[in-house]
């Protein structure tokens, strides 16, 4: 903490050597292009706790990037077929 700083001041993310990651995150009209399901179908899958981990930031249900790609490896490990599978 520098001596400008009052002294109750929280450390800042430079302060304790975070490195901020970006993540990108679908909506529900993204994530229906990347897959394929119907907006209605993804829905229906986060009610019932089986599609990729989405949230809601207000009214809106996001996902990101590395919750789908979880899910789709799930997806493929659970019903793949085949050589390598």
């Amino acid at each position: 903490m520098s001596t400008t700083e009052p002294p109750n001041a929280q450390p800042g993310i430079a302060d304790i050597g975070v490195i901020p990651l970006t993540v990108r995150r679908f909506t529900l009209e993204e994530l229906s292009a990347i897959t394929g399901l119907t907006v209605p179908s993804l829905r229906n899958l986060h009610r019932q706790g089986k599609g990729p981990l989405m949230y809601r930031m207000g009214k809106r249900l996001y996902c990101d990037e590395p919750d789908l790609l979880a899910w789709s490896i799930k997806q493929k490990a659970e019903t793949g077929k085949g050589i390598g599978a």
